[in-house]
């Protein structure tokens, strides 16, 4: 998938109508070039991604890039209202890729009184920390938008073992 501010056909279409929104564009680009690269890891199927308060524009976009360029999908909710920037990025996404691939979460109730079937691998993301399934990892160190791709990437995947029979 190619990411571009341009119209082409195939490609997602971010806005990049200001420096934040050119940036994170860019940083979604890179997720997608760098996973490309990660030949042996499958991905870990549809992610439910709630995100905490203090969760920055940046730092969502970041764990959405990497879940979706390591080809899961992924339904996104949030405990507080996001920001508007971070709303227009979601709105963004929303309209660029299917609903199976990417959704966004409305609810009155909230996101953490959802009754989800299992299929789901659950992810919550805080400002400072990020739990995928039961395995917590403490991600405060690295700026959002400045962290390894490739960290990030390995979140949302599963290392493939191939076995081969032997044979005589």
């Amino acid at each position: 998938m190619t990411i571009s501010s341009t119209r082409a056909p195939g490609v997602l279409h971010l806005p990049t109508t200001n420096r934040l929104m050119s940036r994170l564009a860019e940083r979604f680009q890179q997720f997608h070039l760098d996973a490309g690269t990660r030949g042996s890891d499958a991905p870990l199927g549809r992610i439910l991604l709630f995100c905490g308060p203090g969760c920055s524009t940046a730092l969502v976009a970041d764990h959405l890039g990497a879940a979706l360029a390591s080809g899961n999908s992924v339904v996104v909710g949030f405990v507080e209202e996001p920001s508007s920037s971070l709303s227009f990025f979601l709105e963004a996404l929303a309209q660029a890729l299917p609903t199976k691939t990417f959704e966004c979460l409305t609810t009155t109730a909230g996101p953490w009184n959802l009754l989800l079937p299992d299929i789901y691998v659950v992810a919550v993301l805080t400002a400072l920390h990020i739990v995928v399934a039961d395995d917590s990892y403490r991600h405060g160190a690295t700026s959002p938008g400045q962290g390894s791709t490739a960290d990030l990437l390995s979140l949302y995947t599963t290392t493939r073992i191939l076995t081969k029979e032997a044979t005589s």
